[in-house]
């Protein structure tokens, strides 16, 4: 069983739970065991959790859904017991905003786990034609003419990368994961390989300029922004 089975199988149970939790809750509402009204006082929170656990369960464990689902668990909180949610303001919110950027930038500044697990050029090329950028402010443009690309896995926090894959020979079938948050990239692909763009999107963008192009081989892009932007040509 391949992980996307897997993944596609969790989903698939996830909803179906909920679904069964909303038709048990209709049912004792219909036979009078309690009252239930789909619309109560902070249903929205509460859908901003399970569309979180959700994509947990499609994409795995990502410090985004994380926020997403303590932020929906604190507005249900302060929307359904007043005693509590007096002490939750909009001013609180954007400094736990403000606190959880800072300690990202910390954290990625001092813990540099590359997500793949060999050695790297100083280039950043990897031995096993796999690059691994990482940006966190400022910007930077990687050309890569000339080389053997049979992947990568590139991100920017707070600043603008350009990777430019366009005279690059890019094997057939490679993944390229490029994460933007709080920024831009930009990737720039060869014309003669057909691209399949995957994208993840939270109050960004992703900008797919390549989707009607047929080339010799394929290659598939996993584009994840957040507060970001990502284009690829």
């Amino acid at each position: 069983m391949n992980n996307g089975f897997r993944r596609s199988t969790i989903v698939k149970i996830f909803y179906g739970l909920v679904l069964l939790a909303i038709g048990i809750a209709f049912a004792g509402s219909a036979l009078g065991f309690w009252s239930f009204d789909i619309f109560f006082k902070g249903w929205w929170c509460v859908l901003l959790m399970v569309l979180a656990v959700a994509d947990m369960c499609s994409h795995g464990f990502r410090e985004w859904d994380v926020f997403v689902f303590v932020i929906g668990a604190v507005l249900f909180v302060k929307y359904r017991f007043e005693n509590i949610g007096k002490y939750i303001t909009w001013k609180l919110f954007f400094a736990v905003v403000i606190i959880y950027i800072a300690l990202r930038i910390i954290f990625s500044a001092v813990v540099r786990k590359p997500k793949f697990s060999v050695s790297h050029s100083e280039s950043g090329q990897t031995y096993d034609g796999i690059s691994t950028e990482k940006l966190t402010f400022g910007s930077r443009n990687i050309s890569y003419d000339g080389k053997n690309v049979n992947g990568g896995n590139f991100s920017v926090s707070f600043g603008e990368l350009i990777i430019d894959m366009r005279g690059a020979a890019v094997s057939d079938g490679a993944v390229i994961n490029v994460s933007s948050s709080f920024a831009k990239a930009v990737l720039r692909t060869p014309a003669d390989v057909t691209v399949t763009v995957k994208s993840n999107v939270a109050f960004g963008e992703v900008k797919n300029t390549v989707a009607d192009r047929k080339g010799d081989h394929s290659i598939t892009i996993n584009a994840e922004a957040s507060f970001g932007a990502v284009e690829i040509y």
